[in-house]
């Protein structure tokens, strides 16, 4: 009995162990394909997250360099207005020198710009013996209407002397300070006088607009 059935077992037998075999190489390739299509997904979303930083990196490259590009021509539009507008100072300041010349030639205006400086002198230089150079245009009847103002905003009378290098305007002195209100220091002060001359030229160019 045992003869007759020994090889149907031994057949069994191996015809399981196949089928496990077969089960478990099945196991084995599903579980290499699973682990292979999670590999090739990670390296796939390396490989987009790669491109997107060089994307991202070449973005914030490209920005950098607009602002630079967009500094620079500022840059470059500042300096070339600041040129400009130095060469309107420079134009305009010769005439400007012109017309306030014309404006102490004038006896209204003359004696409106020396009372205008006598003023400021009387607020920064204070009470005491003062001293009034002039061009040597003012008329006697303009030296003591000014002397007598100062007379009485101070309690003291000025002196008024000639000075024919002053051009147009007054230098006031006491004994420690001064005060220039000449032509030549008001021409001087470039920064000054050359804003005041560049606002009025855009006034001028608005007007004629």
């Amino acid at each position: 009995m045992d003869d007759v059935n020994g090889p149907d077992r031994a057949e069994a037998l191996i015809a399981r162990i196949e089928a496990e075999t077969e089960a478990e190489l099945a196991r084995i390739r599903a579980e290499a394909e699973a682990e292979a299509a999670a590999e090739i997904k990670a390296a796939h979303a390396q490989a987009r997250a790669r491109v997107q930083a060089e994307i991202a990196g070449l973005r914030r490259t490209r920005s950098e360099a607009l602002r630079f590009e967009a500094a620079r021509l500022d840059t470059a539009r500042r300096q070339l207005r600041g040129r400009e507008a130095r060469a309107e100072i420079e134009a305009g300041l010769p005439a400007l020198e012109a017309a306030l010349a014309a404006l102490w030639g004038e006896a209204e205006t003359r004696i409106g710009w020396a009372r205008a400086a006598l003023r400021l002198a009387v607020a920064r230089l204070g009470p005491g013996d003062w001293t009034v150079a002039h061009p040597g245009d003012l008329t006697p009847g303009e030296i003591d209407r000014l002397a007598g103002e100062v007379t009485q905003a101070t309690g003291t009378a000025p002196a008024f002397e000639t000075d024919t290098t002053i051009g147009a305007g007054l230098r006031i002195r006491t004994a420690t300070a001064w005060l220039d209100a000449s032509l030549a220091a008001l021409i001087a002060d470039r920064e000054a006088t050359g804003a005041a001359l560049l606002a009025e030229i855009a006034r001028e160019k608005e007007d004629r607009a």
